[in-house]
């Protein structure tokens, strides 16, 4: 079968888990990647995820994976022959990688206006930290400081003790999944224009929308009656089982219902338990009665019991055991590397009519000097556009049956590259993120005034339609004939009880590209189980490196569902790849699981590898020490510091007065530093104590310290870097005003495409336009639609 980006030349010189997960995604789907590497290799060649220093010697096991059925090469870009050579692969390309520092690559001559002329349609991605158009600054930022400044470190943790970073790598890994993203979107569009891109892309900007991107967004909403996003521990989250952890979610009041009748208490079911800051103002007399029934059940009998109930809930196991566990074990979803050395997650997605590459084996250093690409032919441009600047899918229509955070974002991002996307729901389900609001209840049009829903559904039209009667079915069969693509995020037992499964919906249209993208996939048995985001922390395994060391797991609050929105947009980015060259739709299968698992891919090959258990220790990484976030002068306020080098140590020393603790010679190399962890840490805490958080940072980054205020999340929107990239996209809603959202974090900087800002629906707002011009309803028809609740503009009993 033929591979979706089958003839797509990838050209890789980035160092790091983002470029590398980046070219990774495409190299699954079939693209040709020759990685250049420096003369001593890769740094990532030598990344242990645990960092203990006794690493083995030879290749890292993550490393292995990511780079994959790539061929490497060497090429020393501070010599004229190694910027050549560069060169002239890049002229044979599609897409070039670099992760420089911002302005290196423009420095060796191989910017993208100097590629261009030998390769017009060439697109250049470029990752860093901040992006371009941001002022330099003195020292280099690490996940943690940017997790800080992305407003996801202050709001995780016991609001008791100090805040904790997401555990592992996250930022990079949603760096490499917008890079992939941007990479497929211009790449479409230089073939069809003959115009090559240059994307621009932020790893601060990737981990704001990620992370926690809508909470500055809440508070604008929220206006003088917002309060302040403060740390809380979500309750029931983790908790303790006879036998092990068991994690669960509980996000909307029938769930919540649902899991107080579980527990035995029908009557927390309903009143002021019901809501969640009731709950956490009680926590401990809750904590109390959860334990009393967790404790008493083993987590197999917990789960079982969440199941009949309709509780998202998921197991919490280390690296070591999470392929072993259901539903990972009976969907076989870690593969073993060619070597035997390791497990590693598969690729997220299953397509019906085209394959993706198994499990490779990754180079040696320069394995593949002298060779250049395979003679196997490039893919062909396609139809030159008609309309430039609309957006690299312009004419492509999406229907969207998605709902909550990752089916929208997926769509929300097809939106804003230029499909027409129409998102379907109904008068009396509508979206249930609407009712995640950022104002009160006694709002009239309160369920029009949700963060989430107003950003991840910017730029689409809105219709409703009871899909559960003849007459919506049909109609929603009849909007589906005309369309490119469908998406739709339920239980798979939803859409075979609606009639509208991909068999239906090809019948009518067998062109058509389906992306279905539930919780734990179409098969297995845990198929028709729910589950959101945090289930998915859960038992992926982000979770258990998530929290403090004497502490339970925690959950990161989110990043798998717009991490699943990526990874389905991907998807369909390949299918119409597919389709584009065969004229064949099909049907796209991928679940919130697997999505999952791949960015927390670590955790499972670290222990599989090493036969090390990636734990959770506070803010402490596998890179450097001391790293943490200390307490300052003022309400809540903390910095980030994170020392990744003996030098750094010795700026520090220098920035900190050089006192006499800090002069010990044992503090002189990272081992010493890591095994007086906590004395380290003891210092710098009454250090920072006495100072104003802003200071601090800026005092530490002049001595080329990393370090960063730990930003509030409803705050983000005061980073400087992010207010000098234009982030922000201001977006005019009729019902909620004007405010910023959160925006992409790819810049298109050689055809300066602008990411559209116009407001998310009204609840069947485009009902009449859409019924009318795409259907060709007349007015009396749309009315009887409305009289007989087929249609409507008003929630039922609202």
């Amino acid at each position: 079968m033929l591979l979706p980006l089958e003839g797509l030349r990838l050209l890789d010189l980035t160092d790091g888990i983002a470029g590398a997960y980046c070219a990774k995604l495409l190299v699954d789907a079939g693209a040709e990647a020759i990685k250049v590497e420096p003369p001593g290799g890769d740094r990532l060649r030598s990344w242990w995820c645990s960092g203990r220093g006794d690493e083995p010697p030879g290749t890292g096991a993550l490393f292995e994976w990511l780079q994959a059925s790539k061929r490497s090469v060497v090429a020393d870009v501070e010599t004229e022959v190694g910027r050549e050579l560069i060169a002239d692969l890049a002229a044979e390309a599609d897409v070039m990688l670099e992760s420089y520092p911002v302005g290196q690559i423009e420095s060796l001559g191989l910017g993208h206006p100097e590629l261009l002329r030998r390769q017009p349609r060439l697109v250049l991605v470029s990752i860093s930290d901040f992006g371009r158009g941001v002022a330099p600054g003195p020292v280099g930022a690490t996940e943690l400081t940017l997790q800080a400044l992305a407003g996801s470190v202050h709001a995780r943790g016991d609001p008791n003790r100090f805040p904790v970073m997401a555990g592992g790598q996250l930022g990079s890994w949603s760096a490499g999944l917008y890079a992939a993203v941007g990479a497929l979107a211009a790449f479409r569009e230089a073939r069809r224009s003959g115009i090559g891109e240059h994307m621009d892309v932020s790893r601060l900007e990737s981990m704001v929308v990620t992370l926690m991107g809508y909470a500055a967004m809440m508070r604008s909403i929220g206006g003088e009656l917002a309060k302040p996003y403060t740390r809380f521990i979500e309750i029931p989250c983790v908790e303790q089982a006879a036998d092990g952890w068991i994690g669960y979610c509980v996000v909307t009041n029938a769930q919540w219902q649902a899991f107080a009748l579980m527990i035995g208490h029908v009557e927390l079911a309903e009143g002021e338990w019901s809501l969640a800051a009731y709950r956490q103002a009680h926590r401990e007399e809750l904590q109390g009665l959860i334990d009393a029934f967790t404790m008493k059940h083993t987590v197999a009998e917990l789960l079982e019991e969440a199941a009949m109930f309709r509780v998202p809930a998921a197991p919490i196991v280390g690296g070591a055991h999470i392929p072993e566990i259901e539903p990972f074990a009976s969907l076989r979803m870690y593969v073993e590397a060619p070597n035997g050395r390791f497990r590693a997650p598969r690729p997220p997605y299953h397509f019906s009519r085209c394959s993706l590459r198994p499990l490779g084996s990754s180079p040696l250093v320069g394995e593949h000097n002298g060779s250049g690409w395979s003679p196997v032919p490039k893919a062909p441009p396609s139809t030159p556009q008609d309309t430039p600047g609309a957006g690299p899918f312009a004419g492509v229509k999406v229907i969207d049956f998605t709902a909550f955070w990752a089916g929208p974002y997926a769509t929300g991002l097809l939106a804003g590259l230029g499909a027409d996307v129409i998102k379907v729901e109904s008068i009396s389900r509508p979206d249930p993120i609407r009712y995640s609001s950022s104002v009160p209840p006694s709002d009239p049009l309160w369920f029009e005034k949700s963060a989430v829903f107003g950003s991840c559904n910017a730029n689409k039209r809105g219709i409703t339609l009871e899909l559960d009667t003849p007459v919506g079915r049909d109609l929603a069969l009849r909007l589906v004939a005309g369309a490119d693509v469908v998406i739709e995020n339920f239980t798979p037992r939803v859409m075979e009880r609606f009639g509208l499964d991909y068999p239906d919906l090809s019948a009518v249209n067998p062109g058509l590209v389906m992306v279905r993208m539930s919780a734990f996939g179409a098969h297995g048995p845990w198929r028709d189980r729910p589950g959101f985001a945090q289930t998915m922390e859960q038992i992926s395994g982000l979770a258990w490196i998530t929290g403090y060391g004497d502490a339970r797991p925690l959950v990161v609050k989110g990043v798998c569902d717009p991490v699943g929105g990526l990874h389905a947009a991907l998807a369909v980015m390949m299918a119409l790849e597919h389709r584009d060259r065969t004229g064949e739709g099909q049907l796209v299968e991928l679940s919130m699981l697997e999505t999952s698992a791949n960015v927390a891919a670590e955790v499972v090959i670290e222990a599989s590898a090493y036969g090390r258990d990636l734990m959770r220790d506070g803010n402490h990484g596998p890179e450097g020490a001391p790293q943490g976030v200390y307490r300052c002068q003022g309400e809540d306020a903390w910095i980030a510091v994170s020392v990744v080098t003996d030098g750094q140590w010795r700026d520090l020393v220098e920035a900190l007065g050089a006192p006499k603790w800090a002069r010990d010679p044992v503090f002189d190399d990272v081992a010493g530093r890591r095994e007086r962890g906590p004395e380290l840490d003891a210092h710098l805490s009454v250090w920072a104590a006495n100072r104003e958080a802003h200071g601090a940072a800026e005092l530490l980054r002049h001595h080329g310290v990393p370090a960063a205020v730990a930003m509030p999340a409803d705050r983000v929107d005061e980073v400087p870097q992010l207010k000098d990239r234009g982030f922000w996209i201001s977006i005019d809603h009729p019902a909620a005003g004007v405010h910023d959202a959160p925006g992409w974090p790819m810049r298109f900087l050689h055809t300066n495409y602008r990411w559209p800002g116009r407001p998310a629906p009204l609840v069947g707002e485009h009902n009449a336009q859409v019924l009318s011009e795409e259907l060709g309803l007349g007015a009396d028809e749309i009315v009887d639609l409305e009289v007989s609740g087929i249609v409507g503009q008003r929630i039922k009993g609202m």
